[in-house]
């Protein structure tokens, strides 16, 4: 499962990097914003792509259909090609507690699994299911049951339903450390088996992140052991979360001494053929630059660490995702600091690291961070924030170009921490509200 980069539930290292990202979004009052969205699209021939507005609020765009012709407009009907994004917003978790860290994504029969962080000191994680429309399955449970703090849940599907990883502090009733732990959540939103998956002694495993590949979970993390953060991973059983090697595998290389920052942060995995991608935010150059690398079916890098990001800005918080190909199966979506504005990026990445063709620059304009990304079936949907709130995004498959943008309706500047889920006709985003509220909205695409 793909997520976006944020601070809560980070160790002290961690959050020292963390803490550098604020700058640019303290900047947010003072820039002007372009267009509704900010997004900037780069592709000649593309009509309607100045995210334009209908009459419900909702920001549309289409490509021009095959063989020429006019793209899509608004709902005015200068357009016809386009077409109408239908919301309904749903409460995940009521304002009334300090939440964190939403997660979602798409599993059998196109459910939805949801998992958040609830309270302070201790913290839980608990979850939630809806079926493909919003409607919930079941009652909202805790996944975590613990007496030690739980954060920064990842949830990911799987043949059961889904998979929720998270850290758990060992404050309470150890010896300070952190560990990750996995537990099934079927689609009826029932907790199944739970397992602590890894096991580093005085270390502290960190930021989780889960896929499944069809065979075996996939897990990665950021471990701090020997005054150094790097970023570690393991495959475990999709039946019982449990991982032949339960220390895990170091996937990073660089060496550190833990004074000058973090220098591995904010992974995230996707599923491959035979095996998994990750991708993480590096600092072994001196500067954040987003790095990459291929693990086999039982977590062990397989590949060499290719950079993926030659932007000249800082790059940050990468989200990746997979479509299942043999070729080029990788989507990724991070943060670049370019022009002095945070901007979303996107690019497609291949089996060996390799990036395909020059990035997509979806945002202009507008600072924008926490990107994440799935695959639809058809094509890859992005979700991030902005000054403005939440906003969504669908790219072709090849990554050359945005076909179809839209604003959650009801998000502003207090939305931040979005996670996005999609089929071909719907897109799924979750997003913390205020920090004291999780809410989930589900854009159906309608024909024109």
């Amino acid at each position: 499962m793909a997520r976006r980069a944020t601070k809560e539930g980070l160790g002290p290292f961690e959050e020292r990097n963390a803490a550098r990202r604020d700058a640019s979004s303290a900047r947010a009052s003072e820039l002007s914003i372009r267009g509704p969205l900010g997004v900037r699209v780069i592709t000649p021939g593309l009509a309607c792509l100045a995210m334009l507005v209908s009459s419900t609020g909702c920001l549309l765009s289409f490509p021009p259909p095959p063989g020429g012709g006019d793209g899509g407009t608004d709902d005015s009907g200068t357009c016809p090609a386009c077409r109408r994004c239908v919301w309904r917003n749903v409460v995940v978790q009521a304002a009334g507690a300090p939440v964190a860290r939403p997660s979602i994504d798409r599993g059998p029969g196109d459910a939805l699994g949801v998992a958040w962080q609830l309270g302070a000191l201790p913290e839980d994680v608990w979850g939630a299911t809806f079926d493909a429309s919003g409607t919930a399955s079941g009652s909202r449970v805790n996944v975590s049951a613990s007496a030690n703090p739980s954060v920064a849940p990842s949830i990911a599907a799987a043949p059961s339903g889904f998979v929720v990883a998270w850290r758990e502090s060992e404050m309470l009733s150890g010896d300070g450390g952190g560990d990750i732990r996995v537990a099934a959540l079927d689609t009826g939103g029932a907790v199944g088996w739970s397992a602590q998956t890894t096991d580093v002694g005085d270390g502290s495993a960190e930021m989780p992140d889960v896929t499944f590949n069809g065979d075996a979970l996939g897990l990665v993390w950021t471990d701090f052991r020997d005054f150094c953060i790097r970023v570690f991973a393991t495959a475990a059983d999709e039946t019982s979360g449990v991982s032949p090697v339960p220390p895990g595998y170091r996937t990073t290389t660089q060496t550190c001494d833990g004074s000058s920052g973090p220098p591995a942060a904010f992974p995230s995995i996707a599923a491959a053929s035979g095996g998994f991608g990750v991708a993480w935010e590096d600092t072994r150059e001196g500067g954040e630059r987003i790095y990459f690398t291929r693990l086999g079916a039982d977590g062990q890098a397989i590949t060499a660490e290719t950079r993926e990001s030659a932007l000249p800005g800082p790059s940050r918080a990468p989200a990746l995702a997979s479509n299942g190909s043999l070729s080029i199966p990788f989507g990724l979506a991070w943060t670049d600091e370019a022009a002095d504005d945070d901007a979303i990026f996107f690019a497609t990445v291949d089996i060996g690291g390799g990036m395909g063709g020059t990035p997509l620059r979806m945002t202009d304009g507008v600072p924008s961070g926490e990107a994440a990304v799935t695959w639809s079936r058809v094509d890859w949907a992005l979700a991030w924030r902005d000054p403005n709130g939440i906003a969504v995004a669908r790219v072709r498959a090849d990554g050359t170009a945005v076909v179809m943008s839209a604003r959650v309706p009801e998000t502003g500047g207090g939305s931040d921490q979005p996670a996005v889920a999609a089929t071909e006709d719907r897109i799924a985003v979750v997003w913390r509200e205020g920090g004291q509220a999780v809410n989930l909205a589900i854009c159906t695409e309608t024909a024109p």
